[in-house]
This record gives structure tokens, C-alpha cells and sequence, in this order.
């Protein structure tokens, strides 16, 4: 394919990357830009050592400030032969059950890692880090029900169902959610809760929005066009696969139209690559203008486009389709004033007719077949004159018209 990624182990170094490719439109050149897994995750290893260990330590204490009060009641029935004795270990105990809760209570009270506990939903103790994270002061969460962090009931609703069951279990659970901030801004969290009690669990939470923000945007541009930001190739299969898995009446078809711009060419030998880039742009915005939220437009190299209608009644896809063919054929104003235009050939694979055809209709028409066919239907509308759009089975081409 023209553009795409790939996880592989390079021989250079040994080390393992991920690697997004890209053909240079107009000349034979392939970019290739990599990332290196060790050193884009070693930062959140980081992280997740960092909580670990504190969450190590902290429990470490607690179990430590029991162990010395256990000691110190031993202690305190033997040493009845000296009041003067006794008095002095009790001192001497006390003091450092009071240095343990000190020190547990430093490392609760840390800086970086967030931490709660929750009764019932409502919040009974959270120390300065989870106050931060969230844009509070000291003190104005105490008491709060959990649902006022959350910025919507559906999220609330998703961390009951999914890390309660756990704690009731008396597992631990791990999940990232997204909280509201005070100022009324979400940040995604990554949540590890622990039970205390039936009805208590204790929870550390991690800031990692940026983390994800990192992912979002290398999971964006691995599934779409960079100049368009339309669909890629990738993307329009999984798209495609989709609609024809969803269930639908007997009369919805599916429609997949290979469209193929008229006069972009020209345009793009006069006026150069910037303009030409920029005529895919808003010609891309007018196609996506015409469809609806379940519909699909993708640009899958050059000039070329793809666009996937339905589940819809049958023939209602030769509507949307002569919207989208009339949004291109209207001029279009480039950024120096310069108004061009240009048409379209489009070819029309529609998944029910493909299959009255097929030798083996009880088979589900595959999402490649279907753009393949689609391909060659808009190769034949060219040859016939372009501007045209035709039916990618030969027995129903027939029927087809100009768009």
C-alpha cells in the first residue's frame, strides 16, 4: 500500500520499533519514521515503578507501625518488675510508632502519585497529589461523592461495572477513566484500586493524559490520510467490514463508490503541487459535508477517493451519490483567488448486486472484492467519456447514467 505501518525488530540495533511508511505523491520516494518502543514506553516504566514502589512502601510501614505495636504489648506484660522500666520502653515505643505513621505518612502525602480512599462511593481521605492533579485546595474534596469527578454518568457507570466486581472479590483492578477536573476539564487517570474493607478500597491515580494524547495521535495518523486527514485504505476496510457485518432489512444495500477525480491532473501541471493539494482538501471537506455520520469517505492515493454508503434502501445510494458528484463539480476558490474545477468518474460496487452474480451467493462479499470491482467500474466510466458513473456488473451497466 501507499502509506501504513508495521511493528518489526530492526537489524541495526536489535531494537524493537514501530514504523509508519508514506509514498511521496509525485516521486518515487517512500518515508519511512520509526519509534523505539524501549525508549517511547521507558518513561511510563518509570511511572509504574514509581507507584509501585511507593505503594510497596507505604503498605511496608503500615504492616511495620502493627509489628511494633504487637512488640511493644509483649514487652509491656514483662516488664512489670520495673515501673521506671516499663515507663521508659513505653516512651521509647511510642516515639517510634510515632516516627512509622511520620514516614507512612510522608510517603502518602507524596507529591506524585495520587491517592484515595472511598466508602460507599463518597471520598473519606485523599492526600496532596490527587488535589493537584485535579485543581483543588487542601480540604475542598473531603466528603465529595465520587460522581462529581467523573464528567459524565456514563463513566461513572463503566467504573462500577468494571473494577467493583473486582473488589468485591477481593482483587485488586486497574483501569484508565477520564476525571473532571475543577475547572470543568477532563484528564485521563490510570486507576488502580485495592479493597480495604466490604465497604473501603484505597486507590492510587496516575496522571496520563499525555501518555494518551501520544497514542491518539500515532493511532490517527497509522489510519489516516495526513493532507485530507480522511481515512486511509486501512481504515476504509475495517470501515466497510463493518457496515457489511451490521444487520439490516432485506431491501438496505451497501454501496461502495471508487471515485476518480476529472481535470485534477491539469490542474496540478498549471498551478503547481500546493494548489493541487489544496483542491484535494476542500474537495475532501464537500464530500464528507454529503454523507451521513455512518457513512465513510476515504482517499486511498492521488486523486482518488472511496466512498462507502450504508446500510440505506436500495437505490437510495444514486441520491447521495449525484450530492456528492454535484458538490465536486462546483468551482473551487484556491487560497491566491484562482477558481478551478473539476469532475469525477465514479464506479459503483453494490455488495447485494455482487452477490445475485456471484457463483456462491450464501457467501458475505469481502470488503476488497467489493473496492476491486469498484475500481474497474470507474476504470470503464473513463474510458466511456469521464464524468460518468457505472455499476461495477456488467449485466446491470445497462442501467447506469451519467453523473
Amino acid at each position: 500500500p501507499g502509506s501504513g505501518s508495521y511493528i518489526s525488530q530492526v537489524p541495526i540495533d536489535g531494537e524493537l520499533r514501530t514504523t509508519a511508511y508514506r509514498a511521496v505523491s509525485g516521486w518515487p520516494l517512500v518515508v519511512f519514521a520509526g519509534v523505539n518502543h524501549e525508549r517511547f514506553f521507558q518513561p511510563w516504566r518509570h511511572q509504574v515503578l514509581s507507584v509501585s514502589l511507593v505503594a510497596a512502601l507505604a503498605w511496608s510501614l503500615t504492616a511495620a507501625a502493627a509489628v511494633a505495636v504487637y512488640r511493644f504489648a509483649l514487652r509491656e506484660a514483662g516488664a512489670m518488675q520495673s515501673i521506671a522500666a516499663h515507663v521508659l520502653q513505653q516512651q521509647h515505643s511510642q516515639h517510634r510508632i510515632s516516627e512509622l505513621l511520620q514516614e507512612q505518612a510522608a510517603m502518602l502525602n507524596n507529591d506524585l502519585v495520587g491517592m484515595i480512599k472511598v466508602q460507599g462511593r463518597v471520598l473519606t481521605w485523599k492526600n496532596r497529589a490527587f488535589e493537584r492533579m485535579l485543581g483543588y485546595r487542601a480540604g475542598e474534596l473531603e466528603g465529595r461523592p465520587m460522581r462529581e469527578l467523573y464528567p459524565d454518568q456514563e463513566e461513572f457507570d463503566r467504573v462500577g461495572r468494571e473494577a467493583y466486581p473486582h473488589l468485591a472479590r477481593g482483587s485488586n483492578c486497574r483501569l484508565q477513566v477520564r476525571m473532571r477536573c475543577k475547572n470543568g476539564q477532563s484528564i485521563w487517570v490510570d486507576l488502580n484500586g485495592m479493597p480495604l474493607s466490604e465497604t473501603e478500597s484505597f486507590w492510587m491515580a496516575l496522571d496520563v493524559t499525555a501518555t494518551r494524547q501520544v497514542h491518539e495521535t500515532l493511532q490517527h495518523a497509522a489510519f489516516h490520510d495526513v493532507l485530507t486527514q480522511l481515512p486511509n485504505r486501512a481504515l476504509l476496510l475495517q470501515r466497510l467490514q463493518h457496515s457489511l457485518a451490521q444487520p439490516r432489512r432485506p431491501a438496505d444495500e451497501v454501496a461502495v463508490c471508487y471515485l476518480d477525480l476529472d481535470g485534477f491532473k491539469a490542474v496540478n501541471d498549471a498551478l503547481g503541487h500546493d494548489a493541487g493539494d489544496a483542491l484535494l482538501v476542500q474537495l475532501a471537506r464537500r464530500m464528507a459535508g454529503q454523507l451521513r455520520e455512518e457513512d465513510t469517505v476515504a482517499r486511498i492515493g492521488g486523486d482518488e477517493f472511496v466512498v462507502v454508503l450504508g446500510p440505506m434502501p436500495a437505490d437510495d445510494w444514486r441520491r447521495v451519490l449525484d450530492r456528492v458528484a454535484a458538490a465536486i463539480n462546483q468551482p473551487v476558490t484556491l487560497g491566491d483567488g484562482r477558481i478551478v474545477r473539476v469532475g469525477a468518474s465514479v464506479g459503483v460496487a453494490v455488495a447485494g448486486e455482487v452477490l445475485a452474480h456471484d457463483a456462491a451467493p450464501d457467501r458475505a462479499p469481502r470488503p476488497a472484492e467489493l473496492l476491486s470491482r469498484a475500481d474497474q467500474a470507474m476504470l470503464a466510466a473513463k474510458r466511456e467519456g469521464k464524468g460518468r458513473w457505472r455499476l461495477a456488473d456488467s449485466a446491470l451497466t445497462e442501467a447506469a447514467g451519467q453523473g
